[in-house]
């Protein structure tokens, strides 16, 4: 498809890193705009496009894709003002925006990813989800065991309870993934590809894997 992550746009994060403060931004806020901003705006126009063919219902407003540069440090240890990577998400297009998994794309100063999931939704949300895994978890397994699929994306991820949550049996057979909080999973793309004209071939093809995984949490995270 022609389009990688601009090579500008990763120096730019390594410089940020090193000087992560408002002086050294605004003095070099021009190259933000030109070798960061722009090119990321046109790169989530290209993903978004990518979804109009593999799950049009993720494919929303590239503009509210991409992450804001400004860290929010009220309550972080870490005081530096910016992020030293960039990320696009794709959750549902409409309706509301934690009914349902996401998409994702990132880029940092020393690799990249695509992945796919929901992290941590809100109780009632997981909830349902966990009601609709506890019943077609040999469905969800069938997805993510599937070969292709693991080689790609691994195990599923996201931080769990000691225990397997009330009502369901502490022996049941999806324990596992009933215990977690949420559920995503990680692949990685090296920095040369992700900066290469095959990298939105890369992501296509990974949107493709994650979709039937999409699906299933769309739908449990929807129900009721």
């Amino acid at each position: 498809m022609g389009m990688g992550f601009p090579k500008g746009g990763v120096e730019f994060l390594r410089d940020l890193a090193e000087h992560n403060n408002r002086d050294w931004f605004q003095a070099n806020r021009k190259r933000y705009e030109q070798e960061l901003k722009e090119p990321a705006k046109r790169l989530a126009e290209a993903i978004a496009g990518i979804l109009k063919k593999v799950d049009r219902r993720h494919a929303g407003d590239p503009a509210k894709a991409v992450s804001r540069i400004n860290r929010d440090i009220r309550f972080s240890k870490d005081k530096a003002p910016y992020y030293s990577r960039v990320w696009f998400s794709f959750p549902l297009a409409t309706g509301e925006r934690q009914a349902g998994a996401a998409y994702y794309v990132g880029i940092d100063t020393d690799d990249a990813g695509t992945g796919a999931g929901c992290w941590e939704p809100p109780p009632e949300r997981m909830g349902t989800l966990r009601a609709k895994i506890a019943k077609q978890h040999v469905a969800l397994r069938k997805i993510v065991d599937d070969p292709k699929f693991r080689k790609r994306f691994g195990d599923v991820e996201g931080n769990a309870y000691k225990r397997v949550p009330k009502p369901f049996p502490p022996d049941h057979p999806a324990g596992d993934l009933l215990k977690l909080k949420g559920v995503h999973v990680h692949g990685k793309v090296p920095l040369k590809v992700a900066t290469s004209g095959g990298f939105l071939d890369v992501v296509a093809e990974d949107f493709r894997l994650l979709a039937p995984m999409v699906a299933f949490l769309d739908k449990g995270l929807s129900a009721g």
